[in-house]
């Protein structure tokens, strides 16, 4: 058996997914933080929409500082982030103070061995039968 070290994670830092056993299993799990992937692909607004819908969270705009690496200048930034269900307000706010949330996914995936164990069959609806 493997032992993985601990790694602690710092308080401002936040985690992306968390290490699951890399055997060869006919089935699989992925737990990853959802959250993170959307601030990387800006793209699927739904999403967020969707939670808000749901319930799962809040959208909140925010200021942030942002350091340009190649000219080293520093310029106030706005995004729109998760936060805690009943927490955004109206008015945008420094970034410190909104209770960011993190949503994570779980998938799970099945090999074509584990395809074997399970036999799946479309049923037909009444109209059908």
């Amino acid at each position: 058996m493997k032992l993985t070290k601990k790694r602690e994670i710092h308080p401002h830092e936040r985690q992306t997914s968390i290490p699951r056993n890399r055997t060869k299993s006919a089935l699989s799990t992925k737990l990853y933080n959802k959250t993170l992937e959307l601030e990387a692909n800006t793209g699927k607004f739904y999403i967020k929409d969707t939670w808000v819908k749901a319930g799962l969270c809040d959208l909140q705009k925010v200021t942030y500082e942002y350091r340009n690496p190649k000219t080293k200048e520093t310029e106030i930034r706005s995004k729109q982030v998760c936060v805690m269900p009943g927490t955004a307000v109206e008015q945008e706010i420094p970034i410190e103070g909104a209770k960011i949330i993190d949503i994570w996914r779980v998938e799970f995936s099945m090999n074509s061995e584990g395809r074997k164990w399970i036999g799946i069959r479309q049923l037909s609806s009444p109209s059908e039968e």
